[in-house]
């Protein structure tokens, strides 16, 4: 496993780079054109109902530990590139172009003074919005405003030895409110247009003094689309994703008090299939495993993340590598 890693993130990179570095404003183009491709090449099922964006690798390690009571901000970049497009057997579907995406959101979260009563938790209440930058050239209503995450957490304090912390774990119940651009003549929007209901539980376990591994279970629902996109779907009334089940693992070592290093990945399953007009549509199912190094950094006012993963496998989705950065502060 460590010299497949190894090996894939040594050939993609050099061409990341040059992406990210030298052709950021043709994301647009190859999107645009692999989304067409899979219309006329006949790859329906994989777009019975695409899933909307979800939390896969965006978090990683120690995160079920507590922040800082009052107003926190943090920001996320998240860029994906892909080399290619899986069936629902996990084959390549040949003749598709490369598939690039730039994701931006911002959270603000505020946690009160006093505890919950009766569960003893601190309260978190949090809202994400997101911004797609995507479909630059060929269909403007690509690039816009996203959907909006938003729910309260529960997060209890470590339970402390007397070694110190050896646990703690949050509970979260976000739901994905559909405000953003959405336009069903479009091929493809920053909005998923339907609501979704996606709870998690986030647990960080502090395996000795400087080593602790972490874990986020997600479940995800999604309700119909009753205006689905009509380039995909034409002649259809509704359409609706399957449920699904990803999560988010990382394991990281204290290198100095401040910096912590370490490998994370995500796993996503999609274990119900997707509808069109209230009947199943069997082979959409979506499935992928991804895994790659990050590192941790605590200053005086937050934190900065960042992880690198290779997709290790995919079904109906692309298969390539993610890039996470964010950057969480403290008012």
């Amino acid at each position: 496993m460590p010299r497949l890693l190894i090996c894939h993130f040594a050939n993609r990179l050099p061409v990341v780079f040059v992406r990210l570095i030298m052709r950021p404003f043709e994301f647009a183009q190859r999107r645009w054109a692999w989304i067409v491709l899979l219309l006329l090449f006949g790859a329906g099922p994989l777009h019975a109902q695409n899933l909307p964006f979800v939390n896969t690798g965006i978090t990683s390690f120690v995160d079920g530990m507590p922040a800082p009571r009052g107003l926190k901000f943090q920001e996320f970049f998240v860029f994906a590139t892909a080399d290619k497009i899986n069936n629902s057997n996990g084959n390549e579907i040949s003749g598709l172009p490369d598939v690039d995406l730039f994701v931006y959101a911002s959270q603000i979260v505020y946690t009160p003074e006093k505890n919950v009563p009766l569960i003893n938790a601190q309260l978190d209440l949090t809202v994400v919005q997101l911004f797609v930058l995507d479909e630059l050239k060929f269909d403007a209503n690509g690039t816009g405003i996203g959907d909006m995450f938003i729910g309260p957490a529960f997060q209890w304090d470590p339970i402390i030895l007397d070694s110190g912390p050896v646990f703690a774990h949050r509970l979260e119940l976000d739901a994905i409110i559909p405000v953003g651009q959405y336009n069903s003549s479009r091929l493809s929007n920053p909005s998923s247009n339907f609501f979704s209901f996606n709870p998690y539980w986030a647990a960080t376990f502090l395996l000795t003094e400087r080593w602790a591994a972490s874990t986020r279970l997600h479940y995800l629902w999604n309700a119909p689309n009753d205006n689905p996109n009509k380039v995909l779907f034409p002649g259809a009334g509704s359409t609706q994703a399957g449920q699904a089940f990803h999560m988010n693992f990382a394991s990281s070592y204290s290198v100095t008090r401040p910096l912590r290093v370490g490998l994370a990945g995500y796993y996503l399953r999609q274990f119900t299939d997707s509808k069109v007009d209230g009947q199943n549509v069997t082979g959409t199912r979506q499935e992928v495993l991804g895994v790659g190094p990050g590192m941790f950094y605590e200053f005086s006012q937050g934190i900065m993340v960042m992880n690198a993963y290779a997709d290790l496998f995919s079904k109906n989705r692309i298969q390539g590598m993610l890039f996470v950065w964010r950057i969480a502060v403290k008012f």
